[in-house]
């Protein structure tokens, strides 16, 4: 069988759909697809675009979760220095379980400067914080209370799969590669 995907990225040019009708017609396209054999849905994440890019697939996928049954939801791809990554580890959590564990989360550095200015994050810093960001959520998808860098750290709900959610690392370089592998993720060049 063909492992088909749908991916959402939610762009509304002027000249299109507003983004309020591509919002309330996502739920329902993704609910046939489902029904009609797609074997995946993909949410996309970028930050401060003129089109409205999507910028929180997370919440999005959770929607889509209430809404399908079969599919598995996956982000494409979170970018996690962007983000705290125990908010994400609860995100990721809350999505799983809303999924009946259908939740697979990519997670990728970054490369667009507009956004790191925007959430005031060096864009140097990405691979530092992607590695402290991965393994903050997979400690915390996998139960464990703890402390990093002065925070306590424990995260409830914990996903419906063990230890947690399948992770991979995507990038098209060979740092990704050796960081999914270092940190025993999936790899998505």
């Amino acid at each position: 069988m063909v492992d088909t995907m749908l991916m959402f990225d939610m762009r509304a040019p002027s000249f299109g759909a507003s983004p309020r009708d591509l919002y309330a017609a996502a739920p329902e396209m993704a609910a046939y697809a489902d029904e009609h054999g797609i074997a995946r849905i993909s949410a996309c994440e970028h930050h401060g675009a003129d089109d409205g890019y999507m910028p929180c697939n997370l919440l999005f996928l959770a929607a889509l979760a209430t809404r399908t049954k079969r599919a598995r939801l996956m982000t494409n791809a979170l970018i996690l220095p962007l983000h705290d990554p125990v908010k994400m580890a609860e995100q990721i959590a809350v999505t799983d379980l809303l999924s009946g564990g259908r939740l697979d989360v990519i997670v990728g550095g970054g490369y667009v400067p507009s956004e790191f200015a925007m959430f005031g994050v060096s864009l140097a810093d990405r691979g530092r914080l992607l590695d402290e960001g991965l393994e903050v959520m997979i400690r915390a998808l996998s139960g464990e209370r703890f402390v990093m860098n002065g925070r306590p750290i424990f995260v409830r709900p914990q996903p419906l799969q063990k230890p947690h959610p399948p992770l991979l690392v995507g990038g098209g370089v060979k740092a990704s590669a050796i960081r999914a592998a270092r940190f025993g993720a999936g790899f998505c060049p």
